[in-house]
């Protein structure tokens, strides 16, 4: 499957990307009220391209993200941290503030949902990552470490099973 439609919430996003990209294939949700008919026209071409979800790093691009993945096949995610997507005056979030490096980087992780892993709330718990006093910081620079997103200590179980992440790959990022 080579062909590629990578999937941004609005034209400045767009824009940006064919700045990079002059022939990528790119589709908007036009921000975060996705339309039924976008939903629609994304089903029908997940069946014959590989989708890549490249939104904004805050809550209504994660909103999106959530109806995607629900809905389509052969979904990957792109992300960009939140710090690389502030715009100069820092009051907005958007891959349209990112720099050309940065996408490029973001582009190059994409990530395929593989919806397992082995790690429990015990072994999150022990490894500082919830429940402790700074637990928000160590999760934070986890999933920074594997560039999937952010997610609070409810979320984070999900949000590694989603990418396959396991207690070994926990494990051997900690030693590093």
């Amino acid at each position: 499957m080579n062909k590629v439609v990578v999937v941004v919430e609005g034209n400045h996003d767009k824009a940006k990307l064919k700045e990079i990209y002059k022939d990528l294939t790119i589709l908007t949700t036009n921000g975060s009220a996705i339309e039924k008919q976008v939903i629609e026209e994304l089903k029908i071409l997940s069946k014959s391209h590989e989708i890549i979800l490249f939104l904004d790093p805050d809550h209504a691009g994660n909103r999106i993200r959530r109806i995607l993945t629900k809905a389509l096949v052969n979904v990957k995610h792109a992300y960009l941290n939140q710090a690389d997507a502030i715009s100069t005056n820092q009051k907005k979030i958007g891959i349209e503030h990112a720099t050309n490096a940065k996408i490029i980087e973001a582009l190059k992780l994409v990530k395929p949902i593989k919806n397992e892993t082995d790690i429990s709330k015990e072994f999150l718990f022990q490894h500082g990552y919830i429940g402790q006093l700074d637990s928000k910081t160590k999760r934070l620079n986890l999933l920074n470490a594997f560039n999937i997103g952010y997610t609070n200590s409810k979320g984070l179980i999900d949000k590694l099973s989603t990418f396959g992440i396991t207690k070994s790959e926990v494990i051997a990022y900690e030693r590093s």
